[in-house]
């Protein structure tokens, strides 16, 4: 008999709880992150390559995007750019 008045009221909790009229639901749904960049950012960046050094005329690619190369490795296939 001690085993039946915790089920049973287990059982009740359950059922009152199944017939509430309270929604629980997400308030709202999660996006995703914002990826866009602005094209007006301005500031530094750093510049990697897929290969080993920079590609040939890297400076004048950049220059004549309106930007400038502060330091360049081209061995190792990084470049410092500012606008």
């Amino acid at each position: 008999m001690n085993r039946r008045v915790p089920v049973f009221s287990l059982c009740a909790a359950l059922a009152l709880t199944a017939c509430s009229s309270d929604v629980v639901a997400p308030v709202k749904t999660p996006t995703g992150p914002a990826l866009s960049v602005s094209a007006q950012a301005r500031g530094d960046y750093v510049v990697t390559t897929n290969g080993k050094s920079l590609p040939a005329g890297f400076a004048e690619k950049v220059a004549s995007l309106g930007g400038k190369v502060s330091w360049a490795s081209s061995k190792a296939g990084f470049a410092a750019v500012s606008d």
